[in-house]
């Protein structure tokens, strides 16, 4: 029983799962604890995650990497010459503008919507986690419960094409989650003892997040089992890649300088030098000087013997000011100080740069805090989201409240407002509400009121006017919602305004629960009329008045579901697409396996049947000659009609040279065994025997005779085995002689209990003793003549 989080990065997804035991950082199929967030396509298959890395440089064509930057962009977006630096597939628009990547699969170029290849990434997190999961290879662990990690720039448009990534994958995504927001969890939930208990007393903590290809930072309140963000600032366009690219530019000048090498005109040559730049800066960021060297681009090999810390630092200049902007926005859209900071921890693959530190502590004026794991803490918060959203868990309170990004304006349309307001993308809106200020929070749960009845339409939307939406550019995302609110059925009198009630979720999505309207009706109703004072003894009279009434009728809601993310039957379409691309790739993984077994089968067991093999001495002349030919027709084949059989064919194959080699290794470790199980054998019965024997005399109730016929047990056992043994070794090696260790196992069971029953054989209880019988005592008989004396005598002293 587990859930787990995903942290979505641009370079690498970082994968918690939450069990009893705990939350623990799940590895891959090489043991990392992050994977390369890239899917790469051949003619038949597709790799993903390290894989697909492997192949990046020389299938780049087929290859999608930098996947979060592409979810739900339009081929307009001004960013995309930005991300085409470092694109290497072909991209087109689809029928709305949406990119898409096209890519050669399955013999057929084929376009992929950036929602699809990530539900190809998400399949492949979810096999490690069901391997981490999985206590009893024979009960495979499926673990679909999940929370991911999103930018806190994305917008309802591509938090909704998250989800439907997740739909694609099969897996229930309980939540999405701010990437700043997971890193406050896993920051705050951690350190309940040393916070304070009510929100004055609370400490501010600011929560830098440098990224492949994003800066993000985050200013956060803690206080016990809380959590509150009161800023939240961005560049989206600004990451560790931005100093890679520079210095790759300034190393292919350097080339071009040195061996008049252009390599910014050749993809591959690019690619590498890319790398190189990646790798030089992380050699920098622990040295002041390193080499770059490159075997083989172009033909040449690239040596450039040092290079210094300072002109990398340099070059990083203008990243750097953007990173300073980003903190000093978030101390002022805070409110708080610098000096009032508890804390500014460093997170991200930016943080170990030595002049992105240097910085922070110019900006904050105290050294940064560490004490985040850099890579982890986000994917950490996710699994502990995860579990307190799950029923299967029982987590300690903490409540998150979020800061929104976009301030979001609802807007309807009502007859002869007092206020009319005009929105230019919605020319049916003369009203508009403010549902989430710049500085409102969420979760919450709120009611507007409309003062009209329906049928009519209202539109949740992004308010243009705010400084982040002008900063995006989100001039096509600006509407976020569009629900259809009906007329109630029957009304008794007259109706009044429409009450909605709209819940904004932790994932800042928002949704219309329910709607209703106020009947106002009146009702006749009876009631004691007024006494006459004049006469107070009679009786009142009951009159009849009419009441004013107000009854909630239900209306209904129906959601616009085209206004965000991808039709519904796209997404049932790209999901069976899903399923049919992950059997294929599990049906190429069993055959590979199977031709692999062929393969390791012949080049293990053909050697040990040559003369002084292993099992040269197991097999019959024919049977050996025959086994051989087999193999080299096999291994013929397999390199050339066999490379691309099918799985049965492979199966076929390895089960007709196992008929033959596995008969003959049985019959090898059968000797091998035996003769090594049967030294033991022989120790523990004769342990058995001296028990019996030592019993003797030492107990009157079990008698010589029964012990000695124990120990004759043991002697026939210890026999039989001794002649089974010389049996077997005097049998050929080629042939098949039925004595094995279990039926020695068996007869020593059956010996050792045999001789334990006879030697713990209880002493019979002592009959018991008859009573003796007591003699009864006699009681003493009156004499009625003493009697009548006695009583005669007081008569005769009388008369005396």
């Amino acid at each position: 029983m587990s859930v787990f989080g995903v942290d979505f990065g641009n370079l690498n997804s970082t994968v918690a799962i939450t069990r009893f035991g705990g939350i623990d950082i799940v590895t891959n199929e090489v043991s990392k604890r992050e994977t390369t967030t890239i899917v790469s396509f051949t003619d038949g298959e597709r790799f993903i995650g390290e894989q697909a890395y492997d192949r990046y440089v020389r299938n780049s064509q087929n290859t999608i990497f930098l996947l979060k930057r592409f979810i739900g962009m339009r081929m307009d977006d001004p960013a995309l010459e930005l991300e085409k630096r470092f694109l290497t597939c072909e991209i087109k628009g689809d029928d709305e503008g949406r990119l898409m990547f096209g890519v050669n699969y399955c013999d057929e170029f084929t376009y992929f919507y950036p929602e699809q290849v990530l539900a190809m990434l998400l399949q492949r997190l979810r096999s490690y986690v069901n391997e981490a999961a999985t206590t009893d290879p024979k009960f495979p662990a499926d673990v679909r419960d999940v929370v991911l990690t999103v930018p806190g720039y994305y917008t309802a448009d591509q938090r909704r094409r998250m989800y439907q990534a997740c739909e694609i994958a099969n897996i229930n995504c309980m939540s999405l989650i701010n990437e700043g927001t997971a890193s406050s969890v896993d920051y705050g939930i951690f350190r309940e003892s040393s916070l304070k208990d009510t929100e004055e007393e609370a400490i501010v903590v600011g929560i830098l997040d440098i990224g492949y290809g994003a800066t993000d930072f985050s200013v956060v309140k803690f206080w016990k089992r809380n959590c509150k963000i009161l800023a939240r600032t961005f560049d989206r366009h600004n990451g560790t890649r931005d100093i890679d690219y520079l210095l790759y530019e300034d190393l292919a000048k350097m080339v071009q300088e040195k061996y008049k090498l252009d390599v910014t005109g050749n993809k591959r040559a690019r690619l590498r030098m890319l790398q190189a730049a990646e790798k030089l800066k992380y050699l920098l960021s622990a040295n002041q000087t390193a080499p770059l060297n490159i075997e083989n681009i172009m033909d040449i090999d690239i040596n450039i013997p040092s290079f210094e810390r300072a002109t990398l630092e340099a070059l990083g200049a203008p990243m750097l000011d953007k990173v300073r902007a980003v903190i000093e926005r978030g101390f002022a859209e805070s409110g708080v100080a610098a000096a009032q900071f508890h804390s500014i921890e460093l997170i991200g693959g930016g943080c170990r740069i030595p002049m992105i530190k240097r910085m922070v502590e110019e900006t904050f004026g105290r050294a940064p805090s560490f004490t985040l794991n850099a890579s982890e803490t986000t994917a950490r918060g996710c699994a502990v989201v995860a579990a307190m959203l799950s029923p299967k868990f029982q987590v300690r309170e903490f409540k998150i409240t979020e800061l929104p990004t976009y301030p979001v304006m609802l807007g309807y349309t009502v007859e002869n407002p007092k206020t009319p307001t005009t929105v230019p993308f919605l020319p049916e809106v003369n009203k508009v509400v403010s549902l989430l200020g710049p500085k409102d929070t969420y979760p919450k749960l709120l009611e507007v009121t409309i003062p009209r009845v329906g049928p009519m339409k209202i539109y949740a939307f992004y308010d243009p006017e705010s400084s982040n939406v002008k900063m995006q550019n989100l001039q096509k995302e600006y509407v976020i919602g569009e629900w259809e609110i009906g007329a109630p059925s029957k009304p008794q009198g007259k109706v009044r305004d429409t009450r909605l009630r709209v819940n904004v979720t932790m994932d800042a999505t928002l949704r219309v629960e329910n709607a209703y309207v106020v009947d106002v009706f009146e009702v006749e109703v009876t009631e004691d009329g007024k006494p006459n004072p004049e006469k107070p003894d009679e009786p009142v009279e009951k009159v009849t008045v009419k009441k004013e009434k107000h009854k909630q009728l239900e209306v209904s809601v129906k959601p616009n579901l085209l206004i965000n993310g991808h039709a519904p039957e796209a997404v049932v379409k790209f999901r069976k697409d899903e399923e049919v691309m992950a059997k294929r790739d599990h049906e190429i993984i069993r055959t590979r396996e199977k031709k692999n077994e062929l393969e390791s089968y012949i080049l293990d067991f053909r050697p040990r049947f040559a003369e002084g093999g292993m099992l040269a001495d197991y097999l019959d002349a024919a049977g050996k000659q025959k086994f051989v030919k087999q193999c080299d027709d096999d291994e013929q084949w397999l390199y050339d009609d066999g490379e691309s059989a099918d799985y049965a064919e492979y199966d076929k194959r390895v089960q007709a040279l196992r008929a033959i080699g596995d008969a003959a290794f049985n019959r090898h470790r059968l000797r091998d065994d035996v003769e090594f199980f049967i030294k033991g054998y022989k120790e523990r019965l004769e342990a058995v025997k001296k028990m019996a024997y030592d019993k003797k005399g030492a107990a009157a109730h079990i008698t010589d005779e029964e012990l000695d016929a124990a120990a004759n047990k043991v002697e026939e056992a210890i026999g039989w085995a001794s002649k089974e043994l010389q049996t077997l070794q005097n049998t050929p090696k080629d042939k098949d002689y039925d004595f094995t260790v279990e039926q020695m196992k068996k007869r020593e069971e059956e010996v050792t209990i045999a001789v334990r029953t006879v030697v713990n054989k209880p002493a019979p209880k002592p009959k018991p003793e008859p009573k003796k019988e007591e003699p009864k005592k006699e009681e003493p008989k009156k004499e009625e003549s003493k009697e009548g004396e006695a009583e005669a005598k007081p008569a005769g002293d009388d008369l005396d």
